[in-house]
């Protein structure tokens, strides 16, 4: 198989294996796998009992109504009740508020269950604890509908859903980002009827499937693509039903929202959609649902020494598969992957806690004789305490890294990444105490955090296998800074946030800033009145990067920490505008899936995506010269040329500059713009690969005008029929081929109203 294909299918393994080394995945190594490959007691499984523990803490307490007392108000709490303010973990953390509503109406409801948490899929498959990483909270709305989640743990991804029996579910639109004291509004979550989902579930030969339960989920992703085919390893299931005599089932009362679909069979065969979309009040029929073949890969895993291994964890996928199929190594080490697609080119995949993944490739569907051996490891265990004094600290977090790293920049890439979103190991310890149970031979370096200390290292921890290595890691006292953070026009700015950065380039411009600080958690977060406060920092000098998603980043430099706490610091933000409009097509309808852009002379650019009545808006952009246009594929092919040498660039911009939309943003000013896309030719046909008609994996066609750069996609149908709106000119049309790669093919599109084109892989 090509190292290509291993990191699409398997990146996912490589990152469990970097971070089963950080102790975040408590597998546990004594459980039985499911011996036939369809699930069993899974290792992996999140622990239901342990969850609901946790929801019934996470309810806290309220105002006792109606008793206050010279001492202020008595709480009281609630384990037999929900309020609609709970708190969670985190003393003066963030908040998160809203209200429910019926849909028809804007009614207010009161008594809808409404739950706060993070539904992060590699979070639920590597089995990282909530516990100091996140909340997960329950509320029930007062009689005005509200509700509040308060003290919440900073955390990226949280998504907010309200249920009731006798509606949908209804979920916050976007992935909330809560970090520090973060104050955020998710608006009105309104309860309707949901959508339908409608469909079949066949065999090989496409004969109907009965007793099949379909599983309804909210969309699985993750950076690496992959979805486990169990729907117990799912963050979250939302409907489930099973199909009758005919094959034919009926998912109701869901979500609007995309979703992911599981199919598992009597036998114990499963099969995933990775995503459907379905609208409110919508009845959708999906394509049929094929099953796998009932193909088997087995073997064991075992020590060096032939010890066998029990609990690992092993998975396998064939080529351009999005499921994978995991189960657990049982008493004897022994493992047995069935209801598997046929294939010659298979990947299996075996985990060991600490320890890198072992990658097996090239395997046939039959192989019952797979031997993964794995080498001895070692453990990490110290302490951590304060500098001054040696006292230990109670609560800290811990990151491990090799310093080794992974040489393929590929994985390692994703690796942080993962790392990224999960963030640091959380211990809690009297002692300060902490280990690493088992950790792979090689060198590492440990990051110790904790609230009210800044950051402390310690490198080259050497671990030998059978050995334990020691480490102590002091935290020193660290000094703060406060301020405020202002407008250009001095005027104060509050929900900027604040990150201490060092050594950022003096020629950096804002453009530079917001991109240098891109995805990184703040450090603060301004309050109403502009003012910030920073945690402790290690002594020394730093700059302050104040950004905001409808503004420009502001920077104040040589801040000096060195000697002592910094004070009535000011960060003033950079002049800026905004450009919001509407876009139409040539019969004035709002255009899907259409991108507007502003470009400046210089190159810089933002885009977004218009939404379903056609409306945009771009905040927080540079002040002087801009264009506002389209991004049509053939902007996009006269856009790449800004790559080139200064003149290259100002005859690109004049190019555009004189298809029009060019205006001069101004302090403060908001730009109405409206649009028109030029006539477009429509392009139907079909797709065919090898004479016949697609298969599922082979439906998507993509399209890019010849030297722009810029993709899109569209679905085929079964039949491989596609429709398509281009402007006339050059174009480059990418389809799937019989073998799985892509082929391209030169097309011409011509100025007219319709042109058929027929295409084959």
């Amino acid at each position: 198989m090509k190292r290509s294909t291993l990191l699409i299918l398997f990146a996912l393994l490589a990152i469990v294996g970097a971070l089963v080394v950080l102790d975040v995945i408590p597998l546990g190594l004594g459980g039985d796998g499911g011996a036939d490959g369809a699930g069993g007691a899974d290792l992996m499984e999140a622990d239901d009992a342990a969850r609901e523990g946790a929801t019934l803490k996470a309810r806290g307490t309220r105002k006792a109504d109606g008793t206050e007392s010279d001492s202020g108000s008595v709480e009281i709490d609630l384990f037999d009740s929900v309020p609609a303010e709970v708190r969670g973990t985190t003393k003066n953390g963030g908040s998160v508020r809203g209200r429910v509503v019926r849909k028809k109406g804007g009614i207010p409801l009161e008594g809808v269950r409404v739950t706060l948490g993070r539904y992060d899929s590699l979070i639920t498959y590597l089995r990282a604890e909530a516990n100091g990483r996140f909340d997960e909270l329950e509320a029930r709305t007062g009689a005005d509908g509200r509700f509040a989640f308060l003290d919440v743990t900073p955390s990226k991804g949280y998504v907010v859903r309200a249920r009731h029996d006798d509606h949908a579910i209804t979920s916050s639109d976007d992935d909330l980002d809560l970090t520090g004291r973060d104050a955020l509004d998710v608006g009105d979550l309104a309860l309707g009827r949901g959508g339908t989902l409608t469909g079949r579930v066949v065999d090989q030969e496409g004969q109907p499937l009965p007793k099949v339960r379909v599983i309804a989920t909210w969309r699985i992703s993750n950076p690496i693509g992959i979805i486990l085919s169990d729907p117990a390893l799912a963050p979250e299931l939302e409907r489930e039903t099973t199909t009758g005599a005919d094959g034919r089932y009926t998912l109701d009362r869901l979500d609007p929202q995309p979703k992911t679909l599981f199919a598992i069979a009597p036998s114990g065969a499963s099969q995933v959609v990775r995503s459907v979309s379905v609208e409110d009040d919508e009845l959708k029929a999906v394509d049929d649902i094929r099953m796998p073949g009932d193909g088997v890969l087995a073997g064991t895993v075992v020590w060096a020494d032939g010890t066998p291994i029990v609990g690992a964890r092993v998975f396998a996928a064939p080529q351009m598969q999005a499921a994978v199929r995991t189960v657990s190594s049982d008493a004897q080490g022994a493992f047995r992957l069935a209801w598997l697609p046929p294939g010659t080119d298979y990947v299996v995949g075996v985990l060991v806690q600490g320890l890198p993944v072992n990658l097996t490739m090239g395997l046939s569907v039959g192989d019952e004789s797979v031997r993964v051996e794995f080498p001895m490891p070692g453990s990490i265990r110290g302490v951590v305490v304060t500098a001054e004094g040696g006292a230990p600290v109670k609560r800290f977090a811990l990151r491990l890294d090799d310093m080794a790293p992974n040489p393929d920049y590929q994985m390692r890439f994703i690796e942080d990444q993962v790392k990224r979103g999960l963030g640091p190991q959380p211990f809690t310890s009297d002692t300060g105490a902490f280990e690493f149970p088992r950790v792979a031979a090689g060198t590492y370096k440990i990051t110790a955090t904790a609230p009210g200390y800044p950051g402390a290292l310690v490198e080259g921890v050497v671990v030998v296998a059978g050995e334990p290595a020691e480490a102590r890691l002091e935290l020193a006292r660290g000094h703060s800074a406060s301020g405020v953070v202002r407008t250009a026009a001095g005027e104060p700015f509050g929900g900027a946030r604040v990150f201490v950065v060092s050594g950022v380039d003096s020629q950096m411009g804002s453009e530079g800033l917001t991109a240098y600080i891109y995805d990184r958690t703040p450090d603060a977060v301004s309050r109403a009145d502009g003012s910030f406060t920073l945690p402790p920092q290690t002594p020394g000098t730093y700059e302050l990067i104040a950004s905001h998603p409808t503004a420009l980043a502001g920077i104040l430099r040589n801040v000096d920490l060195r000697a002592g706490d910094a004070k009535d610091l000011e960060i003033r933000m950079p002049p800026s505008g905004t450009v919001r409009g509407r876009i139409l097509d040539e019969l004035g309808r709002p255009p899907t899936d259409e991108r507007v852009y502003v470009l400046y002379p210089n190159g810089f650019v933002r885009t977004v995506q218009v939404v379903e009545d056609g409306r945009f808006e771009l905040a927080g952009l540079p002040v002087g010269r801009c264009l506002v246009r389209w991004m049509s594929m053939l902007d996009g092919q006269v856009y790449r040329r800004f790559g080139g040498s200064e003149a290259e660039r100002d005859a690109a911009y004049d190019e555009l500059r004189q298809k029009g939309g060019e205006h001069d943003l101004r302090d403060g000013a908001v730009v109405e713009v409206s649009l028109r896309i030029p006539p477009r030719t429509v392009v139907t046909g079909h797709y065919r690969v090898g004479g016949n008609p697609p298969s599922e994996r082979q439906r998507m066609l993509y399209v890019t005008a010849q030297g722009a750069g810029q993709f899109k996609s569209f679905t085929l149908d079964e039949d491989g029929a596609f429709e398509i709106r281009l402007m006339p000119g050059a174009y480059f049309f990418y389809g799937s081929t019989a073998r799985g790669g892509l082929q391209s093919q030169d097309v011409v599109i011509p100025e007219a109203a319709t042109h058929t084109l027929e295409l084959d892989g």
